[in-house]
């Protein structure tokens, strides 16, 4: 995540993934693909992928276009392949007597903590207990298993049931369905972080990086993969992120047998605090004053940084959707739902400006600029924008680097970036103004 590693940068990605040990997990997404002259696809299980001659080497291949230990890869490193023992561990146990269900035949555990069948058959071979294994990504296999071994692209493995993961678009709609929710039981309620459930954190760009790679992306792989840069991964990531959460609210948000409204999508940390430390403060993108629960719109804001260099007309409309947004979620249900529908109306246009747009230095240099602008104005005062915020500002500094223009970036950036990351160490002491410091001293550094 950081350019050189720092502990800090070090230690929150290790905090990530203690909490993708029981979050991370595959998607229930509905995997496009064009039905098959001769019959359906099935999902086979992820052993019919872990021969040694296949993907299951205990070593790297020095030969052919793959590294043939990617099994190993995923059995002994990704958190994926420990989603579904998360659901017997001692916490999976407690949160399952505390809602009154069994996590392992569950369908709102078992949606995300194992790879998702859907409506296509299973075959011998699989087994829930794999959790989330190649097929959870990368889609039934039953039909292309044996024609992606294939050495040249005549066979169109998609039509056969394969995911696009490398797509930055489906690989978004893939991850998100179960990183913030999606259809039917996806979705991770108030109630279930009550009973035990971690809060749920994501990034696409982010999360892509520390996932462990089982891939090479040399000349080859570029070749016969779409174009995924890192940065419109992140950009990509933060605006159908965005969509999804609005998606979600509008349909999610007034519950019918309570006067209270599902509090997953509003900011935790309105009232998880001390009560000794005052966090709030006034923000341009929300009027409500303190005492209020406010939905979370830490993507959305992410969005807006994004939107300023992106399509300036487009970042000034969302930006005031956005407080409106705040002001009906007190009392008009109508009126919120039309206002997010507008949002996600803007989004959906931002999204297919994403391919085309011409992410050089300097424009990503303009967006970590308006990123820190917004930090030092205080709009990243709630923990989640502000993780938002530091996470994107770790991307957009590793894409200067990696393009050769630290020109671009202060001199002492590392140390910056890694004095973001020290304002999210620890969530319960999580200081708004601090982090408010920080940004405006990269500002300052960066004009």
């Amino acid at each position: 995540m950081s350019c050189k590693g720092k502990n800090s940068q070090a230690e929150f990605s290790f905090n990530v993934f203690l909490i993708a040990i029981l979050v991370l997990s595959g998607s229930c997404v509905n995997f496009a693909h064009a039905q098959s002259d001769t019959a359906e696809p099935a999902f086979i299980g992820g052993m019919s992928c872990g021969t040694s001659t296949c993907h299951g080497a205990r070593v790297e291949s020095s030969y052919g276009n793959i590294l043939r230990n990617e099994f190993n890869t995923w059995y002994e490193q990704d958190p994926h392949s420990q989603s579904y023992a998360a659901l017997t561990s001692p916490l999976g146990d407690q949160i399952g007597k505390n809602l009154g269900i069994e996590p392992t035949n569950d369908s709102k555990c078992i949606s995300c903590h194992t790879t998702p069948t859907q409506q296509y058959e299973v075959m011998d071979g699989f087994t829930r207990s794999e959790g989330v294994s190649c097929e959870g990504c990368h889609g039934p296999a039953s039909l292309w298993l044996k024609a992606h071994t294939v050495p040249d692209s005549s066979v169109d493995l998609v039509k056969l049931g394969m995911f696009p993961t490398a797509d930055p678009q489906n690989r978004g709609k893939l991850c998100l369905s179960c990183h913030l929710g999606g259809e039917g039981d996806q979705l991770i309620t108030h109630k279930m972080m009550a009973a035990g459930h971690p809060r749920l954190v994501f990034e696409l760009a982010t999360f892509s990086q520390i996932q462990p790679a089982h891939y090479r992306a040399d000349a080859d792989y570029r070749a016969r993969k779409p174009r995924t840069e890192e940065i419109r991964v992140w950009a990509t990531g933060q605006i159908m992120a965005s969509q999804q959460f609005l998606r979600l609210a509008s349909e999610h948000i007034s519950m019918d047998d309570s006067l209270f409204p599902e509090l997953t999508f509003y900011e935790c940390h309105t009232c998880h605090h001390s009560v000794d430390t005052v966090r709030w403060q006034t923000r341009k993108t929300n009027p409500l004053g303190p005492g209020r629960v406010r939905i979370n719109d830490s993507a959305l804001l992410i969005s807006i940084a994004l939107l300023k260099v992106m399509n300036s007309e487009s970042a000034i409309l969302i930006s005031d959707l956005v407080s409106k947004l705040h002001k009906d979620s007190l009392n008009n249900k109508d009126e919120l739902t039309s206002t997010m529908n507008k949002m996600n109306q803007e989004l959906s246009l931002a999204l297919g400006q994403i391919n085309d747009f011409e992410f050089s230095p300097n424009q990503v240099a303009k967006i970590l600029r308006e990123i820190s602008n917004a930090g030092m104005g205080g709009e990243y005062s709630d923990f989640s924008s502000a993780e938002q915020a530091v996470m994107a500002a770790s991307v957009l500094v590793n894409n200067l680097y990696r393009s050769g223009n630290t020109e671009l970036l202060p001199k002492n950036i590392d140390d910056e970036l890694d004095d973001f990351y020290k304002t999210l160490e620890n969530e319960d002491d999580f200081r708004p103004r601090r982090l408010q410091t920080k940004m405006r001293k990269l500002k300052g550094s960066m004009d």
